[in-house]
């Protein structure tokens, strides 16, 4: 909050602003029987900051009162305090829409075996999935989609969450059976409701932070498949939030299979 005065006859910085829960009382600090003058000009300056969870379109309506204390502690103005003699403008508020925004990041790996080495036909490869939202928004209906590549088998109980995730905990995820599109099936991941969480989060709302989620899973490859066979396997981050930076949303990790035999 910052406030400042001018005008002849006026104090300079003669306001003073406290804050006392969701109202801000400013006061014009003069001696005793020193009043406000005609022409004086004082402007105040609050700042607020919008939650993040807050939802797009959201609008924030802030009102502000003016008046003269003795006019309510003396309203018979036995004292010779001036009196308001237009009080219908002493009020007036300004509106102003939200628009969020959040920026979704996801960074796809291979951790075993480890690129540049080549995975074996028959050998399982473990897949790490980092997910984080950039906010500054909460990304709302977060959605995580990883389709299990071709030449391989996805290899049931072994998805993990990382320790400390802030959406994707256990249970995030679900292995959907194979389709049109995703003939190995896929993984679904959403994030999981925080209700102990400062402030709390529902189900698909990824908070804003520097830190990643952490997801892994496991496909085994299949014993026939040819040495040199490129595994690729694909995953992309969705929400309904606005999005400043797609570009981030899709991440590939690729692997060179190569036959048991030849090694």
């Amino acid at each position: 909050i910052s406030a400042t005065s001018t005008g002849p006859g006026i104090l300079t910085n003669a306001f003073t602003c406290t804050q006392n829960g969701g109202v801000i009382n400013c006061d014009y600090n003069v001696p005793p029987n020193a009043f406000f003058p005609p022409d004086g000009v004082a402007t105040i300056v609050l700042k607020i900051k919008a939650p993040n969870n807050v939802i797009d379109g959201a609008n924030f309506n802030n009102r502000a009162d003016v008046g003269i204390i003795n006019d309510a502690n003396d309203p018979t103005d036995t004292n010779g305090d001036p009196m308001d003699m237009n009080p219908g403008n002493n009020s007036s508020q300004a509106s102003s829409a939200v628009r969020t925004l959040a920026d979704l990041e996801l960074v796809k790996d291979v951790i075993s075996p480890a690129p540049p080495a080549q995975v074996k036909a028959g050998e399982n490869i473990t897949y790490r999935l980092r997910i984080r939202n950039n906010g500054p928004s909460n990304a709302q209906n977060v959605r995580l989609e990883d389709i299990i590549p071709g030449n391989t088998v996805f290899l049931p109980g072994t998805i993990t969450y990382g320790v400390g995730n802030l959406g994707f905990t256990a249970g995030s995820c679900i292995y959907n059976s194979p389709s049109t599109g995703a003939p190995q099936g896929s993984l679904t991941c959403v994030p999981n409701a925080q209700p102990a969480a400062i402030p709390p989060t529902a189900a698909g709302e990824l908070v804003s932070s520097t830190n990643y989620d952490v997801i892994t899973f496991q496909v085994t490859v299949n014993p026939s498949v040819i040495g040199g066979t490129l595994i690729t396997n694909q995953a992309r981050a969705l929400t309904t939030t606005n999005d400043p930076n797609a570009s981030n949303n899709t991440s590939l990790a690729t692997s060179t299979a190569t036959n048991a035999a030849s090694q």
